[in-house]
């Protein structure tokens, strides 16, 4: 980088959510676990700040997997006992370090479709990758794959994948896809919404997970989608969950990498202390809160940061449970009234998220205190659907033509809209298409879309 001439600090992106200099990153480098998606998640949060929207379901779906976080009050979801590796059938690794909490389902645009040994349909985890890729992608891939069952579907436009930097082969997809129907005893068409029904199950599961399981309703949110599938599929999920919006934002391909660059540095220190939550107790308490505190404060002073927001989180439990509940933990020094306050929220949060309270003492397990430098950032002008060519002309200008499209309902003659081309203000009557450089959004019949200011979508699914 420096050789190319690109001056300043360079900063990796870290599980918590923040960011760290490539020093501090090196010295603890288990913190930069599932960095990447983290990063999907930071840039949720701020553009549901930019839109005032604080309560939002971050949606990352790729080639291989989707993945779904909450933010509440416009902050993601951090847990301190995250497990790497975990599966339904296989716990993982623990790993005591503070990662935003995600959910993580095998589904993506090149999740293969199979049939298991006992003759039921499969999507999913097992993924063509990128090379061979789907079937279409002609590179030697025979078993179809969502992205395969999207093209056949009409979903997909086969002369503009990708920007027409990739040619799609149509008719190799169909055939890998009448193949499979044959042993389904399915149709081609059958097959292939078949294919589709199968892996937004798999998704949903993945937003049921972060929400219902997390004992929130979903109902509460709005879903931001994005990734490279994740507009495709957002909408019809949003429907069979019943929430209310959809957000696609501008370039949803690439808003991982967005969220990265908007991330604030970010100090996170955390104490294992097992102790009653009880007045004999308080001293020991805060006097870990204050060490916690000066040493969060330190690391940021040898970066230049003088005076960092601090927030904390305190890890509680009912005596006797293995599993523990974090929540928001009061800030200054604690008191009795504190103690009371705290093991109330305690008792809340553990209703919410597991539909019951016990009437039993409440130890704490663990402090977390959390340092962050806000970088002050505002969403950039390549987020903006203003003061460049895109976005100023009509929405006639954006209509591409129709295209036959399969949906829930059968097929449909389909508008094709070219997002780029859609004015701040445009609404549209689904069932549409919206293409893009590198992804497509999917609004389905009785759904309703607008583009706002900032040049986002905002699909609103009727239910």
């Amino acid at each position: 980088m420096a050789r190319r001439g690109l001056a300043g600090q360079a900063y990796a992106m870290l599980s918590g959510g923040g960011l760290a200099p490539f020093r501090r990153a090196a010295e603890t480098p288990i913190q930069l676990l599932e960095s990447g998606p983290v990063a999907g998640v930071t840039g949720a949060a701020l553009l549901g700040r930019a839109v005032g929207r604080p309560n939002v379901i971050a949606f990352d779906v790729g080639g291989t997997t989707a993945k779904a976080s909450l933010v509440q009050d416009y902050r993601p979801s951090i847990r301190t006992d995250y497990r790497v590796e975990a599966t339904p059938t296989w716990p993982g690794y623990p790993v005591q370090i503070p990662v935003v909490d995600i959910v993580e389902v095998g589904a993506g645009g090149g999740s293969i479709a199979w049939i298991d040994p006992a003759g039921a349909a499969r999507v999913g985890p097992a993924s063509a990758g990128a090379d061979p890729g789907p079937v279409a992608y002609g590179r030697g891939g025979t078993e179809p794959t969502l992205a395969d069952a999207n093209l056949v579907a009409g979903r997909y436009n086969a002369e503009n994948y990708l920007g027409g930097e990739l040619a799609l082969d149509v008719d190799a997809a169909a055939r890998a896809i009448e193949d499979l129907g044959r042993r389904l005893g399915l149709d081609r068409d059958s097959c292939a919404l078949g294919i589709v029904r199968l892996a937004e199950a798999v998704m949903a599961k993945a937003l049921r997970l972060v929400s219902l399981e997390r004992g929130r309703d979903p109902r509460d949110f709005t879903l931001i989608a994005f990734g490279g599938t994740g507009p495709a599929h957002a909408a019809a999920l949003a429907a069979e969950l019943r929430i209310p919006e959809v957000i696609i934002p501008r370039h949803p391909a690439v808003f991982s990498a967005w969220g990265m660059a908007t991330a604030d540095l970010r100090v996170d220190r955390v104490q294992t202390m097992v102790v009653p939550l009880e007045e004999p107790y308080l001293a020991r308490i805060n006097e870990a809160w204050r060490e916690l505190e000066r040493e969060a404060r330190a690391a940021l002073r040898h970066e230049g940061v003088r005076r960092p927001v601090l927030y904390r989180q305190a890890a509680m439990r009912y005596v006797g449970q293995e599993h523990t509940v974090t929540v928001p933990a009061t800030a200054g020094t604690w008191t009795p009234a504190h103690l009371r306050r705290m093991v109330n929220r305690f008792h809340q949060a553990h209703r919410r998220r597991y539909g019951f309270r016990l009437d039993a003492p409440v130890e704490l397990v663990r402090l977390h205190v959390t340092a962050v430098m806000t970088s002050g950032r505002r969403l950039p002008p390549s987020l903006t659907a203003s003061g460049t060519e895109a976005g100023t002309g009509r929405v006639a200008d954006a209509l591409q033509g129709h295209r036959r499209c399969l949906l829930e309902s059968g097929w449909h003659e389909v508008p094709v809209f070219q997002r780029d081309l859609l004015p701040p203000g445009a609404e549209l009557e689904g069932p549409a298409l919206i293409e893009e450089a590198a992804t497509v959004t999917v609004v389905h019949p009785g759904q309703r879309v607008r583009v706002d200011a900032l040049g986002n979508l905002w699909i609103a699914t009727g239910v």
